[in-house]
């Protein structure tokens, strides 16, 4: 969960899902510096394990 939190301050997301994989990109911003974030995660993390 804390990457959703890290999102919730990000700028321009965007999200694509391939190969029972969810990827989002998003850009952050700190002391006047961005930094571009790429999350990768898989079905099983997105489902919750069994």
């Amino acid at each position: 969960m804390g990457s959703i939190a890290a999102m919730s301050k990000g700028e321009l997301p965007a999200s694509a899902a391939s190969n029972g994989q969810l990827l989002t990109a998003y850009i952050s911003k700190t002391n006047n510096q961005r930094s571009i974030w790429l999350l990768r995660s898989n079905k099983t993390e997105l489902a919750g394990k069994s």
